[in-house]
């Protein structure tokens, strides 16, 4: 079967969406079928392809995919699909990129698979002030409408879109898919000899206990919140450290935040960190922690947990449901409740933190590429015949 897959910002693997697309093409490749990746490139005023992949032109947004293709140099791109010839179009994008993808799927009568990861562009907009906010959302909206009713079959990785739809006047049926990580770079390794790197490298002491976020510094993601949090949780005699690994325009206001609240000395901004490193990260710390409350599903929790980590979640975000509260991590409601986790986690000796990270880690043991290339396979079958 040949599959085209359409994501924004692919190269940069920084989103859940274009981490899940890599993932599911590698696996759908190891079954047989061919793959094309058509994505978007701000750096270039002309499509080329590479390596399998499709760049066409597009231009910086404020969106949550940091990008947007520019639908008057879209053109060429039906020459490239003509040519890969394909079966099948599975769209991660809702924007003008998924159009384009729609629009080639109806022409050429083959069906379009839609996977949702974020419906944020089109429920709350994006821009610098209300009136651009308000005006990207009707466009994201009207995006959104196309494609729900030119879909085949329509899919998600969050089991709460289901009901954001609703909420917004969208009656249509999803189908929950997993979202698997890389096995390859996240992984509980008891033997690991990195940690005493890190700890040289930041003058630590190989008894704190570090707990650990990963992700954008955004308001949306409630870093603040998780500031406000953690400083309710911890006491300045306690040897723990909050590690914040992560860019945004927030950056500096939470810094800022960090030091009104007197917790500047027990936090580490560590800056971006590139995903093959970020396991050095996962295995130096004891839990992985947030206050996001997002209804999208989000890599980064599940990459601690692949790498042994615990994860501490509120209760109402769209990850709390991978969560076995006790086996794979915890859900917490307030500051009382993330205080008794961080204690009690950080009273673990090194013999219990092993057994707990060998434990939590077999949780994602059968959540493999494999079988989530088996799931999707099955589903274009269905569609297809």
């Amino acid at each position: 079967m040949k599959i085209a897959l359409f994501i924004e910002n692919y190269l940069a693997q920084e989103t859940t969406a274009a981490i899940h697309c890599f993932i599911l093409a590698r696996g759908l490749s190891k079954l047989g079928h061919s793959i094309l990746i058509v994505t978007t490139d701000p750096e270039t005023d002309r499509l080329y392809e590479q390596q399998g992949v499709v760049f066409c032109p597009a231009r910086p947004s404020e969106s949550v995919w940091g990008q947007d293709l520019i639908p008057g140099k879209a053109g060429p791109l039906q020459e490239a699909l003509d040519e890969f010839h394909p079966d099948l179009l599975h769209l991660h994008s809702t924007e003008h990129l998924g159009l384009a993808g729609l629009s080639y799927a109806r022409e050429h009568k083959i069906p379009a698979v839609t996977t949702f990861h974020s419906l944020s562009n089109a429920f709350t907009g994006y821009g610098s002030n209300p009136i651009s906010r308000k005006v990207n959302a009707s466009k994201s909206r009207s995006a959104l409408s196309k494609i729900l009713q030119g879909s085949r079959l329509l899919t998600t990785t969050s089991p709460l879109f289901q009901g954001l739809l609703k909420q917004h006047g969208f009656n249509y049926q999803l189908e929950g898919i997993p979202l698997c990580v890389d096995q390859r770079l996240f992984f509980y390794d008891r033997y690991d000899q990195n940690s005493g790197e890190l700890l040289s490298k930041y003058s630590l002491s190989s008894s704190t206990k570090f707990f650990i976020y990963v992700g954008n510094l955004e308001h949306t993601e409630r870093i603040d919140e998780l500031l406000s949090l953690w400083a309710q949780s911890v006491t300045q005699k306690d040897d723990v450290r909050l590690l914040i690994a992560g860019s945004g325009r927030d950056h500096a206001a939470l810094v800022e935040k960090a030091k009104v609240l007197g917790i500047n000395s027990q936090i580490m901004w560590l800056g971006k960190i590139p995903r093959e490193e970020l396991s050095r990260y996962f295995h130096l710390s004891t839990a992985f922690i947030s206050a996001s409350r997002s209804p999208n599903m989000k890599m980064a929790p599940l990459e601690a947990i692949s790498s042994g980590l615990p994860a501490l979640l509120p209760k109402k975000c769209a990850n709390a449901a991978f969560i076995k509260e006790g086996k794979n991590g915890f859900l917490y409601a307030n500051a009382e409740e993330l205080q008794q986790l961080v204690q009690k986690l950080s009273t673990l000796d090194l013999h219990g933190l092993q057994l707990m990270k060998g434990l939590v880690s077999k949780s994602m043991e059968k959540l493999t590429e494999e079988m989530q290339a088996h799931i999707m396979d099955d589903l274009y079958r269905q569609i297809l015949h």
